[in-house]
């Protein structure tokens, strides 16, 4: 029996109708409140998404089109758009494809070198916040940028330029959100990095788990050659991960380092030539993809939760989920497999 909004939750179903009709009674505030005309109704939009993507019975607000259906394993392109729907897949600046266990998230700007405006840091906040609610199949993550020049070459300039204090204090939040949707995902995420990865771009590969990039790439934090600091995290994450020396010298100096000097000081895992790089990224991505997804989950949130704790808070938290992984099927075929010398058949259960 389907669960109409209006009988479920009435003042939810009053929000979204408002929300699609674009007439709430609120005055704007967080991330869409820097909004212009042209980016508020997407905003709006992605909003309802999200609350569709919990709801998925609920009453859809009246003039509403909850968008495309992405098929497994295809991306959706312009001729898809109009006939097949879900809410996944309806962005103009991102492609999000999922296959095998794998989704990968790809910002899809190559003309401006995908650099980070407002909606691509709000269409970012709506897919990750989905596929934080609800990962499906999901397994992994990939982060990546269209074009193979730039993985993201920083924020949009043209829109900062006439920012006044108060929207850039709400720019800063709203990439700041999209950093730490990143970083809490429940399962892991790869930064595939060809190309530049500058400002908020090196700031969107810090909050994934671990950095792979092609031998041409270069990364940087140049935020004080325009008389500003990184915004979206980076003074905080470039320091926890290459240490504090190393963090200081590129912030300061705004250099932009060539992809070797970048893994010597620990922010780059693994660095292969251009034409490597995607198998090597979705290889790796299909092998964690196969071990056990609730105790790779646990190992990310175990790991994300201790680094700043007391090491005896950070062992009780191991001890915690290791002693409750133990209740979970994916133990008992894991150790069955091991013991029987065959490939375990993990359901994430």
């Amino acid at each position: 029996m389907r669960t109409s909004a209006s009988s479920a939750c009435p003042f939810a179903a009053r929000i979204v109708a408002r929300w699609a009709a674009g007439t709430s009674r609120r005055q704007p505030d967080g991330p869409k409140a820097n909004m212009t005309p042209a980016i508020a109704p997407k905003y709006r939009r992605a909003r309802i998404l999200i609350w569709l993507k919990v709801r998925p019975h609920a009453e859809i607000p009246p003039g509403f089109d909850r968008g495309p259906v992405r098929v497994p394993g295809k991306r959706l392109d312009k001729r898809s758009v109009h006939s097949q729907k879900s809410p996944m897949s309806s962005f103009e600046t991102l492609l999000v494809d999922q296959a095998d266990g794998v989704v990968t998230i790809t910002i899809n700007r190559p003309a401006k070198l995908n650099a980070l405006n407002a909606q691509v840091l709000t269409e970012l906040t709506a897919v990750l916040t989905a596929l934080a609610q609800d990962p499906g199949d999901a397994r992994v993550g990939i982060l990546t940028g269209a074009g193979g020049k730039a993985f993201v070459a920083g924020a949009d300039i043209a829109e900062m330029q006439k920012m006044t204090a108060s929207e850039a204090k709400r720019f800063s939040e709203l990439g700041q959100g999209v950093t730490a949707l990143l970083e809490a995902l429940p399962f892991p995420i790869i930064a595939k990095v060809s190309g530049f990865a500058l400002g908020g771009g090196c700031e969107l590969a810090l909050a994934c788990d671990f950095i792979y990039a092609s031998s041409k790439s270069k990364f940087g934090q140049p935020e004080v050659n325009l008389g500003l600091i990184p915004g979206f995290g980076g003074t905080a994450r470039l320091a926890r991960r290459i240490g504090l020396g190393h963090a200081r010298e590129l912030i300061y100096t705004g250099d932009i380092i060539r992809a070797d000097r970048a893994q010597a000081i620990g922010l780059v895992n693994q660095i292969l030539e251009p034409e490597e790089l995607d198998d090597a990224v979705q290889k790796l991505a299909v092998t964690i993809a196969s071990r056990g997804p609730r105790a790779v989950r646990e190992c990310k949130r175990v790991m994300l939760r201790g680094t700043d704790a007391d090491l005896g808070v950070a062992c009780e938290l191991e001890a915690q989920a290791f002693s409750a992984l133990f209740a979970c099927p994916d133990q008992q075929e894991g150790a069955s497999a091991f013991l029987e010398k065959r490939a375990a058949v993990f359901k994430g259960e």
